[in-house]
């Protein structure tokens, strides 16, 4: 019997099954790369529009309203929005990890959530900043200003 003649299979996808795994292990084969690129991209723009109504806004209305510099703001209320939901899942799996049912080898699970934390940030503070000098054009030097490099560093 040719794959053409059977039988699909009903699709249900349970709201479990939805939070755990997007219900993707029902996609078929052929299409699992085009759903999980659409996947990818709205989450991408959902993020992008949720910054642009929500965040950039409320961090106007910070510098306003504590009467600070835009220098100031971007170091540290956008640094916190941007890690904080990391730190917090991260933070919150450790917990569930160390709080969980005894009899089970929890330390490489705690480990890992411990080195996510921890590898956040280095990410956030190496690979970031080196990306984006790489990337910054050879016949058109990346221009710092002098001040809010020495503040940056030096914190």
């Amino acid at each position: 019997m040719s794959n053409s003649t059977l039988p699909l299979a009903p699709l249900s996808c349970t709201p479990g099954l939805f939070l755990s795994t997007l219900c993707l292990p029902l996609v078929p084969a052929p299409l699992f790369p085009p759903v999980t690129l659409f996947l990818l991209l709205s989450s991408f723009i959902g993020l992008a529009v949720t910054c642009d109504e929500f965040l950039v806004p409320a961090l106007e209305v910070l510098c306003l309203r504590f009467d600070l510099s835009e220098d100031v703001a971007g170091v540290t209320f956008m640094a916190l929005g941007s890690a904080a939901p990391e730190v917090v899942i991260n933070a919150v799996g450790t917990m569930k990890t160390v709080l969980s049912e005894p009899g089970e080898d929890d330390s490489a699970a705690t480990n890992l959530g411990v080195g996510a934390i921890i590898g956040s940030g280095i990410i956030a503070f190496t690979v970031i900043p080196g990306l984006c000098a790489l990337s910054s054009a050879a016949d058109s030097p990346l221009v710092l200003k002098r001040r809010p490099l020495i503040r940056d560093v030096g914190t």
